[in-house]
């Protein structure tokens, strides 16, 4: 019977497994930081260091400090990757729905746009109370900065412990090898669990 391969695309997309960057109490923070910035703020991080892993948590924990501190019943989450206007339209097109319940959209790849198509849709979302959560490489002028990423190796150690726990010390798998693999994909964690897929195969 052919194993399954722990770090394959399934187990290691955006969502598909827990942010672990941060703390809960770190997570929760954050969500009291994003509510305190009006329901808008930016993820900053390289490529590949989980800004859009770190938004699922987010989310959840918005909902919850909504719910605690008694501004909503629950968050309505819709999500786009810009790629192109049309996808903005079509997402940010909320029809009618309970007032009690707060609607957010996580944008990834908000940098992608140029300023003025940013400026025109955040204007458009704050009109429509309209929370707004983005990813970027690079920060932008228009949104607080709730956290920039900086995964390192103990980062990418802890995810390998947790998807894969009895690789650790193994061939392929050992912290000066991590180490080398985070330095040779500049500090890209998605690429490094790509670049292990391939190593767990050897196996």
């Amino acid at each position: 019977m052919t194993k399954s391969n722990p770090f394959s695309t399934r187990f290691v997309r955006p969502g598909g497994i827990p942010y672990i960057g941060l703390e809960p109490d770190e997570v929760c923070e954050l969500a009291k930081r994003f509510i305190g910035c009006q329901m808008r703020g930016q993820i900053v991080g390289r490529h590949g260091a989980g800004k859009s892993t770190l938004t699922f948590p987010l989310a959840q924990a918005i909902n919850n400090q909504l719910q605690e501190m008694g501004l909503a019943q629950g968050l309505d989450v819709r999500r786009i990757v810009i790629d192109s206007s049309k996808s903005i339209r079509d997402s940010t097109n909320w029809q009618p729905t309970d007032h009690t319940f707060k609607k957010l959209l996580v944008v990834d790849g908000i940098e992608r746009l140029s300023r003025w198509h940013r400026l025109a849709m955040l204007s458009n979302l704050r009109s429509r109370s309209i929370g707004v959560l983005v990813t970027t490489h690079q920060e932008i002028l228009e949104l607080p900065v709730l956290i920039q990423l900086r995964p390192d190796v103990k980062t990418l150690m802890r995810l390998v412990e947790r998807l894969a726990p009895t690789t650790i010390g193994q061939p392929g798998f050992k912290s000066h090898e991590l180490e080398q693999l985070m330095e040779s994909h500049n500090g890209n964690i998605r690429e490094c669990l790509m670049a292990l897929y391939d190593v767990y195969e050897t196996l």
